[in-house]
């Protein structure tokens, strides 16, 4: 994806309810994963067909350490996995002063 090449990226909101993607949350795991100066996420998936594992892309999260704001909508998908092992990812985030989570 060509937005992993924006190294310098401090700020990203996509939002793609409704938007008919299918695929694994990996792919955003990944793109996320390499925005090392991310410091606001505003990730909408509300109502697509993605499946993959919360836990990983906690994980992938932790890697932006400057991360302050995280809101994150991944409600009638088909994604898998504890909030709890979603936490244990974030937990990386020590500027993490909001978060929004809606995984229903």
């Amino acid at each position: 994806m060509g937005m992993a090449r924006c190294a310098n990226l401090v700020s990203v909101k996509l939002d793609f309810e409704g938007s008919r993607i299918s695929g694994d949350l990996a792919l955003f795991s990944h793109l996320v994963g390499s925005c090392a100066r991310l410091e606001s996420l505003d990730l909408n998936l509300k109502g697509n067909q993605v499946t993959g594992d919360l836990a990983d892309f906690g994980h992938a999260i932790g890697r932006c350490t400057l991360l302050r704001t995280l809101r994150l909508n991944v409600q009638e998908n088909r994604i898998i996995g504890e909030l709890a092992d979603f936490g244990v990812g974030i937990a990386q985030c020590k500027k993490l002063a909001t978060l929004s989570l809606n995984a229903q």
